[in-house]
C-alpha cells in the first residue's frame, strides 16, 4: 500500500488522511509529505504523527506545537518524555499549567523510587 499526491491532494482533509494513512502503514512519510503535513495539519494531527508514527520528538513540528499550550504539554509528555523547556513559558501561563507540574511531580516521584 503507498501513498501517492492525487490520492492525498483529493481528500476533504489532505493532513488527516495523511496522518491515517502513515499510521495504518507504520512508518514515517517521505520527507515532502512531512512538510505539506506541517504546512496543512492541525496541532492535534501534528502531535499524533509524532506520537504514534514517529514515536518521538518531531523537531520540525515543535515551533507549531510549543505556541499552543494543549498540544505542547501533551507533547512534552508523549514524545519528549518530560520537561520540555521551550514551551515551558506558553505551558505555565495557560490552563495547561497544573497538569503539567503535577506530571512532572509524579514523573519524579517514580523515577525515585
Amino acid at each position: 500500500m503507498k501513498i501517492d499526491i492525487d490520492t492525498v491532494l483529493s481528500q476533504d482533509n489532505p493532513a488527516k488522511y495523511m496522518v491515517y494513512k502513515a499510521k495504518r502503514l507504520k512508518k514515517r512519510l517521505p520527507v515532502s509529505f512531512e512538510k505539506l503535513l506541517l504546512a496543512l495539519g492541525t496541532n492535534d494531527l501534528l502531535y499524533q504523527y509524532a506520537r504514534y508514527v514517529i514515536n518521538g520528538r518531531w523537531p520540525e513540528a515543535e515551533s507549531k506545537l510549543c505556541k499552543d499550550s494543549r498540544w505542547a504539554c501533551s507533547y512534552a509528555f508523549g514524545c519528549v518524555d518530560g520537561r520540555w523547556p521551550e514551551a515551558e513559558e506558553t505551558i505555565l501561563n495557560s490552563g495547561s499549567a497544573d497538569i503539567y507540574r503535577d506530571a512532572l511531580r509524579l514523573r519524579d516521584y517514580f523515577e525515585f523510587w
